[in-house]
């Protein structure tokens, strides 16, 4: 099965608790939270980082403690955080975080 959706404006937490529930999925038994990992890609060129910007294969540089190119763990992305200069970049109702 495959869903597709033309807007932009989109909620998603929202979209898939409300598809679950008109497929039957009981409320009280559902649990809508965040990831607590982080997924990375590394820039074909660096001076291009808007939203699209192309990427090498692979994903990004892996983490010191996950050791998996692409894939870091809270922690990881919250020692990023707190050592880099991040900017930050509005798209719709999701925020996204670029160096």
């Amino acid at each position: 099965m495959s869903i597709h959706v033309a807007t932009s404006d989109l909620n998603l937490q929202e979209f898939a608790a409300n598809y679950w529930v008109q497929n039957g999925a009981p409320r009280h038994k559902m649990n809508i939270g965040l990831p607590l990992y982080g997924r990375s890609f590394t820039l074909s060129d660096p001076s291009k980082s808007g939203i699209n910007a192309p990427a090498k294969g692979g994903g990004g540089k892996a983490g010191k403690y996950t050791r998996e190119k692409g894939y870091l763990a809270y922690y990881e992305v919250r020692s990023q955080i707190n050592s880099i200069q991040f900017s930050s970049v509005q798209f719709s109702s999701i925020q996204f975080n670029s160096t």
